[in-house]
């Protein structure tokens, strides 16, 4: 259920709730310091409610960010997250796809470097043409990158 969908349920509640109990009853003072609590205690209930649903997978895709930015790429994000079919899920998502993107990328960065360290330059134009093949390496990925990203 999309946000914007449990707001207006939430909006609907309280607005309907107040309507019937004043339907019903016959002292209406009495029946409005019930209705009003009532009124309050659900509310309350439904915001707590769509606030876990928000910042929990939230939560857990920053501390998942913030491990990556440390350079642990064992991370992963709760699959339940990623099947929700609100924004935070789509989030979840496109976070996953992302860090894919990374992972991927740093792979290939330190497979060329391995490949880099390995090879002896004979001379000072082998080293020249080394690094121009790093340099074009790092422009073909940070091209690449954005493709990925976005699929």
């Amino acid at each position: 259920m999309k946000l914007s969908s449990k707001m207006i349920i939430l909006f609907l509640s309280v607005s309907i709730i107040p309507l019937i109990f004043l339907k019903y009853a016959n002292n209406f003072g009495l029946v409005f310091i019930v209705t009003f609590i009532l009124t309050v205690i659900f509310t309350t209930i439904v915001c707590i409610s769509i606030v876990r649903t928000i910042s929990r997978p939230i939560e857990e895709i920053t501390i998942a960010i913030n491990e990556i930015s440390r350079g642990n790429f064992n991370v992963e994000i709760n699959p339940e997250t990623k099947k929700l079919s609100d924004e935070i899920g789509d989030l979840a998502r496109a976070f996953d796809r992302t860090f894919v993107s990374i992972k991927l990328a740093a792979l290939r960065i330190n497979e060329f470097k391995s490949e880099l360290a390995t090879s002896t330059p004979v001379d000072k134009s082998t080293e020249v043409a080394n690094e121009e093949k790093a340099s074009e390496s790092k422009k073909k990925l940070k091209k690449e990158m954005p493709k990925k990203v976005r699929k």
